[in-house]
């Protein structure tokens, strides 16, 4: 995404992609210390997993309508309430995956193994 298209989105659009970029960033950090197992899975709260994964879930599913509503002309001309519909559907489906693959991680651990 060049400037001039950041700077061509209408303020609302620019606050869920700077939104989406954040949150992006905490899912990613969380991800890095899932894979260090800095903290033990089954340690985790529960609303941990879930703000995790539903900030990895809003920063993909913002940025992947954003990229498309970019490369394609039918879709660019979608009006902002079209464009969060479709956010809001894909935050759905990609939070309804990554939870439920968090979850499996988690609850694979056995506690007291080592």
């Amino acid at each position: 995404m060049t400037r001039s298209t950041f700077t061509s989105l209408s303020p609302t659009q620019r606050a869920v992609l700077t939104l989406a970029l954040i949150c992006w960033a905490v899912s990613f950090v969380w991800a890095i210390l899932f894979l260090s197992r800095f903290v033990w899975p089954p340690d985790w709260p529960t609303i941990a997993a879930v703000l995790a994964v539903a900030c990895g879930a809003f920063g993909t599913a913002a940025v992947t309508i954003e990229i498309a509503r970019s490369i394609s002309t039918r879709i660019a001309s979608w009006s902002e309430r079209r464009q969060f519909t479709w956010v809001g559907i894909l935050f759905l489906v990609l939070f309804t995956i990554q939870y439920t693959g968090v979850r499996i991680a988690m609850s694979s651990y056995v506690t007291g193994a080592f």
